[in-house]
């Protein structure tokens, strides 16, 4: 059965190999944040922009290359001999090209999903704080009327 790679493609492999140039990005929670965006992005491009990563010679070769080892997986654990492991049909795609089309509306899509992720983190938080401030106002109140009463007890016995 295929299986789609949910990974990244073409233009959201070229904004992470530049992003891998931050050192914060060796933090896995930095790494998903920003793999979360191009995720995102990548759900409008994959539509508009059909390519391919290697040629069709490049993806010939490596399907040659490989050929042998993947019918021997196939037949030794699919118990199907000489059956072909992945599908070997090459689409005639064009090759990706990190000038494409498509490029800058990447990076806006890219840039877009970030600012919505931020701007819902910073809601979310908001409402946590203002949930807090209640909290501690509803909490001070009573503590305060007490406190103004033992001071009122003590003070007036003077």
């Amino acid at each position: 059965q295929e299986v789609r790679n949910t990974g990244l493609t073409g233009n959201s492999h070229e904004i992470k190999r530049l992003l891998n140039a931050f050192p914060e990005m060796s933090d896995t929670k930095v790494r998903n944040f920003f793999l979360d965006a191009l995720r995102e992005c990548m759900e409008y491009t994959d539509s508009e922009y059909r390519y391919s990563m290697l040629s069709e010679k490049e993806i010939a070769g490596l399907l040659e290359q490989y050929g042998t080892r993947n019918r021997k997986v196939a037949a030794e654990y699919l118990h199907e001999p000489g059956a072909e492991l992945f599908d070997n049909t090459i689409k005639e795609l064009p090759k990706w090209q990190k000038d494409n089309p498509y490029m800058i509306d990447d990076v806006i899509r890219f840039v877009g999903a970030m600012g919505i992720s931020l701007y819902q983190e910073n809601q979310e938080l908001k409402q946590e704080i203002k949930e807090l401030k209640d909290f501690v106002r509803h909490v001070r109140h009573p503590l305060r009327t007490l406190w103004r009463r033992v001071k009122r007890m003590f003070g007036s016995g003077k």
